[in-house]
């Protein structure tokens, strides 16, 4: 019997080779009694074929496949035909970059099934290329202990909330419509379907600083939107359930990637909200923060790296330096 169904968007016109790897980890990785679904944009190409020859006598795997669109990546309509394809009741929405750890999901989706929690959001540590592969050497503590010991030649960031990292009921996705389809390109659907998510399940209320669309120089630091949904990610890092991000590059001058401050821009209307009365501030994060600490019982700067905003300026010494360690 199937447990759960895993939904990952796939498009193969950006950085084939790396995308189809990881797609062979994935597969290896996961048991049979798990549904794996890719929803896949067929561009017909050799890369394509191969993607299909791959699949083709796996059971437990699907291809939500088409020749849905001809020029930038659209991650909101593949991980929307990827759902309609799954065939369980609980989902993982997963991005093929994140190493898939079959412990840590099996957990999630439980606690879905026991009804103690309505959705899950993780965290999800980003690995430099050396951190990359020191993550098929250790285990998913091992990893923890060395991020929260500031080994930056092993992790450029965290994501707190990631978008690719969410585990919830299959209705749940298509009572809010899934993701929406407007965005085109690099970012802004992932927050969209979150706040969404969130403000369904009550899990954050409507206040005006959610509006707030700011980046964050620490996790702990952060504001707005990000703020609030860290809000759901922040226990399980304090229960050590963290994702991992493998590593791979980025040509920021690609159409994908351009777009990224258009999408901006976009989800900033669609997360607006048109209620003059709302209250203008909500919970302190670094108040809840602290309350964890008490509850866990561990030190208040036991995690000090989530205050942490100390990042070299490009092309200095220590940028180079750590440029260097990190490959």
């Amino acid at each position: 019997m199937v447990k759960y169904s895993i939904a990952i968007p796939l498009d193969l016109k950006l950085r084939p080779f790396d995308i189809l790897r990881k797609v062979k980890d994935i597969i290896k990785r996961a048991s049979d009694d798990i549904e794996i679904v890719f929803g896949h944009n067929d561009r017909n190409c050799w890369f394509d074929k191969y993607l299909k020859r791959l699949i083709k006598n796996k059971d437990n795997v699907k291809l939500a496949s088409g020749n849905f669109y001809t020029k930038l990546v659209n991650m909101s309509l593949l991980r929307n035909k990827a759902v309609e394809l799954c065939s369980c009741e609980f989902i993982y929405l997963m991005d093929v970059d994140c190493l898939f750890d079959k412990e840590l999901s099996d957990s999630c989706i439980e606690e879905l099934k026991s009804e103690k929690k309505t959705f899950i959001i993780l965290p999800c540590l980003y690995l430099t290329p050396k951190g990359s592969r020191a993550i098929f050497h250790h285990s998913r503590e091992e990893m923890f202990e060395k991020f929260i010991s500031f080994r930056k030649d092993l992790f450029s960031s965290i994501a707190s909330p990631s978008g690719g990292t969410i585990f919830l009921k299959k209705k749940d996705y298509l009572k809010l419509g899934g993701f929406d389809e407007d965005f085109v390109g690099r970012g802004g659907e992932d927050f969209e379907f979150m706040i969404k998510l969130a403000l369904f399940h009550k899990a954050i209320e409507p206040t005006k600083d959610l509006m707030l669309n700011k980046f964050y120089k620490a996790p702990l630091l952060s504001e707005g939107f990000r703020k609030y949904l860290s809000f759901i990610c922040l226990p399980y890092f304090f229960e050590k359930k963290v994702a991992f991000h493998i590593y791979h590059s980025r040509n920021r001058l690609l159409g994908y990637y351009r777009q990224y401050d258009k999408n901006s821009n976009l989800l900033q209307e669609k997360i607006a909200f048109k209620d003059d009365n709302l209250k203008a501030y909500g919970a302190s994060l670094m108040a809840f923060y602290e309350e964890l600490c008490h509850k866990y019982e561990i030190p208040l700067d036991k995690y000090a790296i989530l205050f942490d905003s100390n990042k070299p300026k490009i092309l200095s010494l220590s940028w180079f330096i750590l440029f260097l360690k990190r490959l």
